[in-house]
């Protein structure tokens, strides 16, 4: 009977291994798709009040944090090579 618990622990241990990579993609999707939603959910803000220089200013943010991210990038990779 306790060999079955472990055989059982094992397999169950391959399909999670298995299932690691799909699981990453998800987390990563679902935090990609928080950050846009976080970034419009300020930006329609600034809209409703009419403070058109608030609009500007996130997205000015938004596109300086996209270039921080892609130096970054860029940096680790030329550091590994």
């Amino acid at each position: 009977m306790f060999k079955r618990v472990i055989r059982f622990i094992k397999w169950m241990l391959g399909k999670f291994v298995i299932l690691l990579p799909v699981i990453f993609f998800m987390l990563v999707l679902s935090s990609v798709i928080s950050f846009v939603f976080y970034f419009a959910s300020i930006i329609y803000n600034f809209y409703q009040q009419g403070n058109i220089f608030g609009v500007i200013g996130v997205i000015l943010q938004l596109q300086v944090s996209v270039v921080f991210l892609v130096c970054l990038q860029t940096r680790g990779n030329l550091i590994t090579e």
